[in-house]
């Protein structure tokens, strides 16, 4: 069962659960979807320009799907303008003291999420479901003069860098440091690439919005395990669940 955490913006209701493309098969919008028929691998350019779609809270990494009801009207334009060319937006996190909650176009973090539309539904009162699949990061080089209400920005992929040395002695550390915590879902993490598995722990644990846009944002995979490894919670979160569906993913 899918459990769905609904974000208010004034007079627009976005619910999103991201899952993990590589681990579970899903029904979203009541359609079955494989993982392994969907894949997330992406052929694009090193500079592309991409409609953004800010939202607190929200980052969206290689290979975690994210559902998103799109209501507002701007938004709906952007998904359109979306549809009518590759399926591609930039999930954007707004700058460490702005929110979209407080601030119709307010200030994002440089480095962002680029999802790929693989489902969209449609609603009679042109309301619409989609479930955005992350494919890279990207960091924004400016954005663009407003043509429509929604923001345009101009990007250049940031790709993950995995070390030549072998990662296993960090990550038992990292998934014993986090069995210690009494994280839940460690075992759906298994056999994941290192860069999946950190990024899946990193939004998963209850840290500050500093803390994960810096984790976020580390294209090393090495530093950015170090560094979510170093600042782990240092006390007992029981309640936490890191397992795909679960709607503290994000």
């Amino acid at each position: 069962v899918l459990w769905t955490v609904q974000v208010q913006l004034g007079a627009t209701r976005f619910e999103h659960v991201p899952v993990l493309v590589h681990r579970v098969s899903v029904d979203v919008f009541r359609r079955n979807i494989s993982p392994r028929a969907i894949g997330y691998h992406l052929r694009m350019p090193r500079v592309c320009t991409v409609p953004m779609f800010p939202l607190d809270g929200v980052f969206l990494c290689p290979g975690l799907l994210l559902p998103l009801h799109v209501f507002e009207s701007r938004y709906r334009d952007l998904l359109e303008h979306a549809l009518d060319g590759e399926g591609l937006i930039a999930m954007t996190h707004p700058t460490v003291g702005h929110s979209v909650q407080d601030e119709f176009d307010p200030p994002v973090h440089e480095i962002c999420g680029l999802g790929k539309i693989v489902e969209h539904e449609s609603l009679p009162d042109g309301r619409a479901n989609i479930l955005l699949r992350g494919e890279t990061r990207l960091r924004i080089l400016e954005e663009l003069p407003k043509i429509k209400e929604f923001r345009m920005i101009r990007t250049e992929e940031v790709p993950d860098v995995l070390p030549s040395r072998d990662l296993t002695d960090e990550l038992a550390e990292l998934h014993d440091s986090l069995k210690r915590l009494g994280v839940g879902g460690l075992q759906d993490l298994q056999g994941l690439p290192p860069q999946q598995f950190v990024d899946s722990v990193l939004v998963g644990l209850p840290l500050s919005p500093e803390i994960k846009l810096e984790l976020f944002s580390e294209p090393l995979v090495d530093a950015r395990l170090r560094r979510l490894i170093d600042n782990l919670p240092g006390r007992n979160t029981p309640d936490i669940d890191i397992g795909p569906g679960d709607p503290r993913l994000n």
